[in-house]
């Protein structure tokens, strides 16, 4: 019996989602359980910013760039942008 195991693309996906909806809560939370199994990329930071972003969260959105130059993930256009906004 096979057993699937979310991976990057999955998690990106589904943060992708919570982002375009605005549910910055949920797209922390999948960032949180990602950093559990897999290491997130700049994909993966820009979408949650991009959801705290719409969700006026803008204290959580630099926290993820302090987490982001922490983790040495480099931030990406989206997640520029995002901030600029």
């Amino acid at each position: 019996k096979k057993r699937m195991t979310a991976d990057d693309v999955s998690y990106n996906a589904t943060i992708s989602a919570c982002a375009n909806s605005s549910h910055w809560q949920l797209a922390l939370g999948l960032l949180q359980e990602m950093e559990k199994r897999i290491t997130p990329d700049a994909v993966s930071y820009s979408g949650v910013i991009l959801a705290c972003e719409r969700g006026s969260r803008w204290h959580l959105a630099f926290q993820l760039c302090d987490r982001m130059a922490l983790m040495r993930v480099p931030m990406d256009v989206i997640s520029c942008s995002s901030l600029m906004s």
